[in-house]
């Protein structure tokens, strides 16, 4: 347990300016003896001092926090010096006892307070409170003892002025405004020659014409308002008064500027052939009047097409208008109507153009044809049935040319007429269905082969059969095997597509529980390529891309031999690792859990040995701060004692300890929560509420006396699970 004792050594309070010598500092002196357990310590802690009205209870006056050295239980404090001015005198303006509480470390305070007593200036300062009015006289004031700040707003009059007695030096820059001097207090005498410049007059100040003298230097006035001269009521922005006529400018040259001045000989401005507008006074303005322009007033090729409107013809056909209406000529057999309400014209051939006069007076159709006639226009086509084999030339019909239901060819062998014949070889057989459109291949016995590329369609007889099925009944073998023998190709060994909404595009079981092998096996050889791609491309589809389940207690849903990275979020019910036991690898296993947190947890930590003075700086890696934020801090003492403490905390990637003792060591622990990109865009929720859908359900239903109807993966996908378990029940029985 900390005990602390105080041996007051002084206290000096600022209360008032004593003499012009003397000024108390806001500080208190204090000496004490720190001990833990009854033993004086030697360490640097850190103290908070706190200045109370009251002995117990009640909110701090004033608070400071010290790092105080303590060597052999002994310290020494100044209160106040790591308060700007010391400590505040309202702190005792009032009447009342004052008492000191202190606090080491995140220790409680210790009980019960100190009670401070006036002593040296705070005695001193006491008498200022029995100073009554009209007992200090100026004997008693030290030169430039009174400030601005000592004396009240609005307390000193003209009357306690002597007259001369204020110079410009007794009076700061822009102290005295507007409203500090009396009307008419200020005449020219009272400002100095040159003084007064355009930023000592107000912009909106009015100044009488009889305040300024003849000459008044090369000074600018400057104002938003009008500016008169020989007027005292401007109406404009300069308003000269006077007589017209005779009084106005007068430059440098001795020249007189007057309103007169502004006339010319001009009296009238008028309008013109082809304009409008004028007058004879103020500003006038000419326009072209409508209709201003005629063909007088156009110069020869003035007009160009640019200039025409889109319903003036400019030329046709090439044929440019060089003036009046372009022409159109009609040539043998051809006539002109012209439409000019329709706007229109009309081209046809007469007779003589191509009908009604020719050399052929019938058209009769031949074989193979149909239509003709004896007049006007006449048609002929190719009839129904009209193309015969003498109509043929030979290879005239190619493959192209023949409907799907006729074959000219299979796989190279030619139809040259009649049918093609399909002849069975060693181990085959050839079951042909008209009704079907189909032609069956059965392998008997040995090993028989199908030439590939080999595509077809069939129908299993029932929900029970497969179209394609293959069983080994040996020993040893596969029922099965697809190979890429391939490198560089992209395609899969095996491709399984489906488009039924229960089905399955693959359907692998292993019916024996024992066997140590998998009912699909991937392995790759390439370098950079998937042994497995897995894809769901509905994206709001509740499916898995990979969906693996095991009832086995021994087994594995999944089984990874090799790196496994995982770009997302993994979410499991437990974890662990799991290796050969390092004391006995032949015959055990070890396993450790992995800690668990709500938070993006990273945890950090190591040891370190303090320096001379009980201290030691932690660095930690360059990109520490740019990836954790919130940070806890654990420290524990090796080997010894000591009320070490986090100094600084981490800034710049690095943490400072303190309060130990030299050499000794100290095992350290920092936290972090993750702050990365990713981290922030996927938190995990600790609580979530299920959705509507996955409600009643369990992702371990055997847990809580439920069937397994009640998992999860049913109520994303009841129709596919009932599949499954009968598909899987169908295979058992097989």
């Amino acid at each position: 347990m900390k005990s602390i004792s105080f041996a007051i050594m002084a206290a000096s309070w600022c209360l008032a300016a004593v003499s012009a010598q003397a000024q108390a500092p806001n500080l208190i002196n204090y000496q004490g003896r720190l001990t833990m357990g009854g033993t004086a310590v030697s360490a640097t802690f850190p103290m908070t001092f706190s200045i109370y009205a009251t002995l117990t209870g009640g909110s701090a006056l004033w608070i400071e926090t010290q790092n105080v050295p303590v060597t052999n239980g002994n310290f020494e404090v100044l209160l106040g010096k790591e308060t700007t001015g010391g400590i505040p005198s309202s702190v005792i303006a009032a009447a009342g006892e004052r008492y000191l509480g202190i606090k080491v470390g995140s220790d409680p305070e210790m009980a019960p307070r100190f009670r401070l007593a006036s002593v040296m200036f705070a005695l001193r300062a006491g008498e200022a409170d029995g100073v009554t009015d009209g007992a200090i006289t100026t004997f008693d004031l030290a030169n430039n003892a009174v400030t601005s700040v000592k004396i009240a707003d609005g307390s000193v009059g003209s009357a306690d002025v002597a007259d001369g007695a204020i110079g410009s030096a007794d009076i700061a820059d822009e102290a005295i405004n507007s409203a500090k001097i009396a009307d008419g207090a200020v005449n020219s005498g009272d400002i100095t020659d040159g003084t007064l410049t355009n930023t000592d007059v107000s912009a909106s100040a009015t100044i009488a014409g009889t305040k300024i003298t003849p000459n008044f230097g090369s000074q600018n006035i400057v104002t938003t308002g009008n500016v008169g001269i020989g007027t005292t009521s401007p109406s404009a922005k300069l308003h000269i008064g006077g007589i017209a006529g005779t009084d106005g400018i007068l430059f440098p040259d001795g020249t007189l500027l007057t309103t007169g001045d502004r006339r010319g000989d001009i009296t009238a401005v008028r309008a013109g052939a082809g304009l409008a507008g004028g007058g004879e006074s103020g500003e006038v303005t000419l326009s072209i009047a409508n209709l201003g322009v005629g063909t007088a007033q156009l110069t020869d090729n003035a007009v160009i097409v640019q200039k025409i409107l889109p319903n003036l013809v400019s030329s046709i056909d090439g044929v440019v208008n060089d003036g009046g209406d372009i022409d159109l000529v009609a040539g043998a057999n051809i006539t002109l109507t012209s439409d000019d309400a329709a706007n229109t014209i009309t081209i046809a051939a007469s007779n003589g153009g191509g009908g009604g006069n020719g050399d052929i007076t019938s058209v009769t159709a031949g074989t193979g044809l149909t239509g003709g006639g004896p007049s006007g226009d006449v048609t002929l086509s190719i009839a129904n049935l009209g193309v015969g084999t003498a109509q043929l030339a030979d290879n005239a019909v190619t493959a192209q040319k023949v409907s799907p239901n006729l074959v000219s060819s299979i796989d190279g062998v030619s139809n040259d007429g009649g049918n093609i014949d399909l002849v069975a070889g060693a181990n085959i057989t050839i079951t042909p269905n008209d009704a079907a459109n189909s032609i069956t291949f059965d392998v008997i016995g040995g090993n028989g082969t199908v030439p590939l590329p080999f595509s077809g369609a069939a129908a299993a007889p029932s929900s029970a059969d497969a179209v394609w099925k293959i069983t080994n009944t040996g020993i040893t073998g596969d029922a099965g095997g697809f190979f890429v023998t391939n490198p560089n190709n992209v395609g899969a060994a095996v491709f399984g597509l489906t488009e039924a909404t229960n089905g399955y595009a693959g359907l692998f079981n292993v019916d024996n529980g024992d066997n140590v092998l998998a009912a699909l096996r991937a392995s790759t050889n390439g370098a950079g390529s998937d042994a497995a791609n897995f894809e769901v491309d509905n994206l709001s589809n509740y499916a898995a891309a990979l969906k693996a389940t095991t009832n086995s207690n021994s087994g594995y849903a999944g089984y990874f031999e090799g790196r496994v990275q995982v770009v997302g979020t993994l979410s499991k019910s437990a974890g662990s690792f799991k290796i050969d036991h390092p004391l006995d690898p032949a015959n055990k296993y070890l396993s450790h859990s992995f800690v668990e947190s709500p938070d993006m947890m990273n945890l950090y930590n190591g040891n370190v040995t303090l320096d001379a003075n009980g201290e030691a700086v932690v660095a930690l890696p360059q990109w520490f701060e740019a990836l954790n934020k919130d940070f806890r801090y654990q420290l524990t003492c090796i080997g010894g004692f000591a009320p070490v403490y986090v100094a600084e905390e981490i800034q710049n990637n690095r943490f400072k300890i303190a309060g130990g003792k030299p050499g000794l060591k100290i095992s350290w622990q920092v936290t972090g929560i993750r702050q990365d990109q990713y981290a922030n865009a996927h938190r995990i929720p600790v609580e979530e509420e299920k959705p509507a859908i996955e409600r009643g359900f369990y992702l371990h239903p055997e847990l809580y006396g439920q069937p397994e109807e009640k998992n999860l993966q049913w109520a994303r996908n009841p129709d596919g699970m009932r599949r499954l378990k009968n598909d899987g029940q169908r295979l058992k029985q097989k």
